[in-house]
């Protein structure tokens, strides 16, 4: 039923066996763990079974290894899923619903299929913004590997508790090539930006790391009078941050120096200009970063710039476009609003968003429809389509369209895309579009396309469709939901974006894997499974 929009994605079922010869790989010994970290590995039960499966791999070190060893000759390194373990065994104690069936412990691998960790992260992956949600706020970061393991909680000799073992979480990273790597000794992460990782000790210190293994500075604990990294913003090289007593800061994001403040409340820099909130009025301005103000306060709310251009409520809440000089590009009346649409944008907050385009139109009636009054770009320049007095929908108020006949009529930046199916636009990303029909009040059926007007996937062909985008990788993964004759039901994801890496990860019931781009298996991990060892 999917095969005809397979050759676009990355489907998860590939081929049943691997090839290649069988390496022997003599019983590793342990090494020991990192200071502070108790990594309990008996490693008699990591080695891989082939059950019907030929491991393929070799290994840097003999006797295996629990910890990374920087080197330089690395390359690229790839998690594998190297053990699959019931979660009743990792966590000793009775499942809870919800709780995952079978977890796995993670090693690294390098591209020729060299194996440079054993299996004993609980956690490997790119760093990731783990606090704000939506897809816009995702910082991945490629040059960089989170490590994590779960541990045994210290017990307290003080407390009368006789309960399950309690396991938290420790941290590290490491360059993705493996050039340097930290202690597994953070208690939480904090991916700020494309390029900055903060890293928190028990004690409560941050550490800002960059991409090279540096730290910059050190964020003292709040109860040190330090701030709070997962409450701040990070853009343009500054950061913004409010102290214990509620006043808003500004902070060098390169030695986190404070600059700038206090102010009532403020948000981050974007295009050199931030908007902050003036404790005398009550109103919001912007100011530049020598914290003079470029636009005087004038606004009930203020959103970041983009493209030289940002959202704000005059007085009297209504909706208008401003530019850096405090020029008003277009202005709304009572009962009218400005929609930001495109570039995963949603509300106020659009600063630095890419595809942003502005659709002014009347406040949507009761079938869910607007009239358009205007279209505008990211920079405010008037667009053609949609044309003033069409009546569109707007899904969440980013995805725009129209039905019309027996099509549907998609804008995106100024372009109507006819699309064969009547509908309404659920979501967009990139080339790709999910349409929704309702049969009733309370049913509806999803169709997958594409923007050249290719049907990848009819209605009914799939009981749901969403795009999805993993902090992990922050590339849009399309998440599909079918239904056989049985009634099961079951989920199956699709990469829609095209990845960098040099190979493809495969993960199936008999171990996991990587084949290179010819195909070819590089790397082949069956697994040991531990469902009947007590």
């Amino acid at each position: 039923m999917m095969k005809k929009w397979m050759p676009f994605v990355c489907a998860l079922a590939l081929l049943a066996g691997c090839a290649g010869t069988p390496q022997e790989t003599p019983a590793p010994a342990a090494s020991p763990s990192p200071p502070g970290v108790r990594v309990q590995t008996d490693w008699s039960k990591l080695e891989p079974k082939a059950e019907g499966h030929v491991p393929l791999y070799t290994r840097r070190y003999e006797n295996g290894t629990d910890r990374l060893i920087p080197a330089d000759d690395y390359g690229k390194l790839y998690p594998f899923a190297g053990e699959k373990v019931p979660a009743r065994h990792r966590y000793m104690g009775e499942e809870d619903e919800g709780v995952p069936t079978d977890i796995y412990k993670y090693g690294l691998v390098t591209e020729r299929g060299e194996v440079v960790v054993d299996p004993v992260y609980d956690l490997v992956g790119p760093p990731c913004d783990r606090y704000l949600d939506g897809p816009s706020f995702y910082h991945p970061m490629p040059d960089l590997l989170l490590l994590g393991v779960l541990v045994e909680r210290e017990p307290d000799l003080d407390a009368d508790y006789d309960g399950p073992v309690a396991w938290v979480w420790r941290y590290g990273a490491a360059a993705r090539d493996g050039s340097w790597v930290t202690e597994l000794v953070y208690t939480d992460y904090y991916a700020a930006d494309d390029h900055t990782l903060l890293l928190t000790r028990e004690n409560g210190e941050t550490e800002v790391w960059d991409e090279s293994g540096t730290v910059r500075f050190t964020i003292p604990a709040e109860s040190e009078g330090g701030w709070s990294p997962q409450m701040c913003g990070w853009s343009d090289g500054m950061v913004v941050n409010t102290s214990y007593q509620g006043e808003y800061y500004y902070y060098d994001a390169q030695t986190g120096r404070r600059l700038l403040g206090p102010y009532l409340s403020a948000q981050p820099f974007y295009e050199g200009l931030a908007a902050v909130q003036d404790g005398r009025s009550g109103l919001w301005g912007y100011i530049d970063k020598a914290g003079a103000w470029a636009i005087e306060p004038m606004f009930e709310q203020a959103g970041n710039f983009s493209q030289g251009m940002a959202l704000v409520r005059v007085i009297g809440s209504l909706p208008a476009l401003v530019g850096r000089d405090g020029r008003f590009a277009l202005e709304a009346n009572q009962g009218e609003q400005i929609i930001p649409c495109g570039g995963d944008s949603y509300g106020y907050d659009v600063g630095g968003r890419e595809g942003l385009w502005y659709l002014h139109c009347t406040a949507e009636d009761g079938n869910g429809m607007v009239t358009v009054l205007g279209a505008y770009g990211g920079d405010g320049a008037p667009l053609a389509q949609p044309a003033v007095g069409e009546r569109v929908t707007t899904w969440w108020g980013s995805a725009v369209s129209r039905m019309q006949g027996n099509e549907t009529l998609f804008y995106q930046n100024g372009v109507a895309y006819p699309l064969p199916l009547a509908g309404v636009v659920r979501e967009a990303a990139g080339q790709y579009v999910i349409l929704q029909k309702a049969l009733s009040e309370q049913a509806y059926q999803y169709a997958l396309v594409s923007l050249d007007g290719t049907v990848l996937a009819g209605y009914g062909e799939c009981e749901s469709l969403s795009f999805y985008v993993p902090p992990e990788t922050g590339r849009t993964e399309l998440r599909a939901g079918f239904r056989d004759g049985t009634g099961d039901y079951r989920d199956e994801t699709y990469e829609l974006e095209p990845s960098e890496e040099g190979l493809t990860y495969v993960l199936e019931d008999w171990g996991c894997g990587y084949r290179n781009a010819d195909g070819v298996w590089v790397f082949c991990w069956p697994w040991l499974l531990l469902g009947d060892v007590e």
